[in-house]
């Protein structure tokens, strides 16, 4: 049987604390979305954002500010009909994690009334983005 002193149990509490802390303090308020601009002016007729991704993945794929630009010239290099939605996470009821690299995944639908902002993304001639981000 294992036995923990007092003080190992108080040291071990206060880590576990400290630690959730700092998660909470790496999780920004805003987070981004890539997704056609048809797609969401479909979605913007409901009270919530219900992509494919949530089916088929089980959430809904975001990013950081810092690795947007890095999705969007991976993943969708060339498209057009492109806009970035700004999310407050503080709106999102569904529980939002960083668990995968990272990045931030949106587990359930999403409230429309969450995105603050829609940027159109149009690609540069070499099918890159260059976006500046606020």
């Amino acid at each position: 049987m294992l036995r923990l002193s007092f003080a190992t149990f108080l040291l071990l509490g206060f880590l576990a604390s400290f630690a959730q802390a700092a998660e909470k303090l790496h999780k920004p308020r805003y987070i981004y979305h890539i997704v056609k601009s048809s797609v969401w002016e479909k979605a913007k007729e409901s009270a919530f954002y219900v992509p494919s991704s949530l089916k088929t993945d089980g959430f809904i794929h975001c990013s950081k500010k810092s690795q947007v630009i890095d999705v969007a010239n991976r993943f969708f290099k060339g498209q057009s009909d492109l806009v970035l939605l700004k999310i407050d996470s503080r709106i999102v009821k569904a529980k939002v994690d960083y668990k995968m690299n990272g990045f931030p995944h949106v587990h359930g639908p999403m409230e429309i009334s969450a995105v603050v902002s829609v940027v159109e993304m149009l690609p540069n001639e070499s099918g890159e983005f260059e976006l500046a981000i606020d």
